[in-house]
Formats: C-alpha cells, sequence, structure tokens
C-alpha cells in the first residue's frame, strides 16, 4: 500500500473511531486489521473507497455513510443551490 493510500485510509478509520455512536463496543484493532487487509495493495486514496465501505456497512455502524470525493462535492454543491 502507498503511504498516500495508508495516511487517506488510517484518516477514514480515526474519523469513523472518533465519531461512531457504537465506538464504545467495537474493536478498532480488529477492524483496522481487516480494513487494511482488504485494502492490501491499494496505490491511491481512491483504491481505499471499497474498504472505508465495508468498514461502514458492518454491523456496528448503520448511521454512517461513505460519500467519494465527486460524490460529496456534488452533494455540498446541490446543499449549497437549494439554499440560494
Amino acid at each position: 500500500m502507498s503511504a498516500e493510500a495508508r495516511a487517506y485510509l488510517s484518516t477514514a478509520l480515526d474519523l469513523m473511531e472518533k465519531r461512531s455512536l457504537m465506538r464504545a463496543e467495537v474493536d478498532w484493532t480488529q477492524v483496522r486489521a481487516e480494513v487494511f487487509s482488504h485494502a492490501d495493495g491499494a496505490r491511491k486514496p481512491a483504491d481505499t473507497c471499497g474498504a472505508i465501505q465495508s468498514a461502514l456497512s458492518s454491523p456496528h455502524d448503520g448511521h454512517s455513510q461513505f460519500f467519494k470525493p465527486v460524490q460529496a462535492e456534488e452533494l455540498e454543491n446541490r446543499m449549497v443551490t437549494s439554499r440560494t
């Protein structure tokens, strides 16, 4: 895994752990191991999206969503447009 992909994935997991409603009930060491294993070989941040999505769809969550950067930008643009 490239350093850039590793940093992106680590940041995503840090945010999930910090903001998860069920964070106290999750074995984050195990989640991280599984997610990093899933993303093994990622060369760029976008290559980690499937691993991040799998972590969010696991039983410990159900309140979170992951948007790829393009999706997040589109959503933000729609929200700004709807406010005007």
